[in-house]
């Protein structure tokens, strides 16, 4: 598991971003979310994602990522977890 390579120096990052549903017409619990890439607000979930890494290692790796949607604060999806 991921968090077997955390330690006391180990940095973990939080990202929080979004999935943009550019397409979709229906989808369950479906939000409004602001699209960083083209400046402009669309349908989408959230995503909050952390990732652990060492300052003198380029490795990434990811610990937890989780799909939620602003109409449904109660709904956390968890869609990985390593």
């Amino acid at each position: 598991m991921g968090s077997a390579m955390v330690g006391k120096d180990t940095l973990l990052i939080l990202d929080p971003s979004d999935i943009r549903k550019k397409y979709a017409k229906k989808m369950q619990y479906l939000a409004k979310v602001h699209d960083g890439s083209e400046d402009e607000i669309g349908s989408g979930y959230w995503t909050c994602n952390v990732v652990a890494t060492e300052i003198q290692d380029s490795r990434i790796v990811p610990l937890v990522g989780r799909l939620y949607s602003a109409d449904a604060l109660s709904l956390s999806v968890r869609i990985t977890r390593y």
